[in-house]
């Protein structure tokens, strides 16, 4: 996925992958929202999850886990490799939330 940078727009980097959230466009985002709801995904989050070990990364929490994106380059096709579990509060602190 490539990104227009705009030097007068303030990045919102992850912490992980380095990706600058804030850059997703329109369509770009309506596309990810679409894919994160649908049931190829659900499966390949599940199919992360037992692959990867079901703790976050960062602290070894073992509920309420997320399948943080290292790479959108395959969006769809993901390799274990892009993709990182992580607990929802490291997920948002490495978004800057």
């Amino acid at each position: 996925m490539r990104f227009n940078l705009n030097p007068h727009q303030r990045l919102r980097i992850c912490g992980f992958c380095g990706v600058p959230t804030s850059l997703l466009t329109h369509r770009d985002r309506r596309l990810y929202d679409w894919y994160i709801q649908s049931e190829s995904w659900k499966s390949k989050r599940e199919w992360a999850l037992t692959l990867l070990g079901r703790q976050c990364s960062v602290c070894g929490l073992r509920h309420s886990l997320d399948v943080h994106h290292l790479s959108y380059d395959r969006m769809g096709y993901e390799l274990p490799s892009d993709l990182l579990i992580l607990c929802r509060d490291c997920h948002e602190a490495q978004h800057g939330k």
